[in-house]
């Protein structure tokens, strides 16, 4: 891979959403190319001050199911049901 798959992958990264030979090329990649580094830390900071001063947000009941629904028919895997504060990890079926 290169950089500019590598930049592609810095907000799953930083989410915490790669796995396998995927997070181990993006750690070796990052580890040995400083701006991806850089670009990589920049967005983990940037979302860490963002979690810090933002208080968490209740969804609507209503738009809680909405989205449910959505997201399960347009065919991601993992979604049951999207509760008020839950934080959501999906996958997209490939088609």
């Amino acid at each position: 891979m290169n950089c500019q798959e590598c930049v592609e992958r810095i907000t799953p990264a930083v989410d915490h959403y790669l796995r396998g030979s995927e997070k181990v090329w993006f750690e070796h990649h990052t580890l040995h190319c400083p701006p991806c580094r850089q670009a990589f830390e920049s967005e983990r900071v940037i979302k860490q001050f963002i979690q810090q001063r933002l208080p968490m947000v209740a969804l609507p009941e209503s738009l809680a199911r909405a989205l449910s629904a959505l997201l399960r028919e347009g065919g991601y895997l993992g979604v049951s049901r999207v509760s008020p504060y839950q934080v959501v990890q999906y996958q997209a079926i490939p088609h």
